[in-house]
């Protein structure tokens, strides 16, 4: 019987507003499961996709890394790489008064790490979206 392979990935999320930081906390980190939500939940999954499925597919874990301005998440991010230890994702907002914006930080997160992915992640968004991905 062969175990289910479990996945690490490094996860940095930055927004200027606590709430959102708290959604991705919520998201993706793992809670305890003293209700039985978690069991209940991959019994759900093993019905939908099978039992024999379910047991090759991989279990994802993330280390979560929260920042509230995009300096903050450039240092993440460059200590991240000389430790050998780089995140896979950066979740980033674009808007994040007073500092930097999500696009001048992406900039200089792609510089650091070019294999890192950066999904922008936004209500608003004053810059046009093709200026983005010239940019970054």
């Amino acid at each position: 019987m062969q175990k289910n392979k479990s996945e690490y990935f490094r996860v940095l999320a930055v927004d200027d507003e606590e709430p959102i930081l708290a959604l991705y906390r919520d998201v993706l980190c793992k809670k305890s499961d003293n209700d039985g939500v978690l069991s209940n939940m991959k019994d759900l999954e093993a019905e939908l996709f099978g039992k024999n499925k379910m047991k090759t597919m991989p279990e994802y874990s993330f280390g979560l890394t929260t920042c509230h301005q995009g300096d903050e998440a450039i240092a993440s991010v460059k200590q991240a790489v000389e430790e050998d230890n780089p995140f896979a994702l950066v979740l980033l907002d674009i808007r994040m008064p007073p500092g930097p914006d999500g696009v001048q930080t992406a900039e200089a997160i792609r510089a650091i790490d070019p294999l890192i992915e950066i999904l922008l992640v936004t209500g608003y968004s004053d810059i046009d979206p093709m200026e983005i991905a010239e940019r970054i």
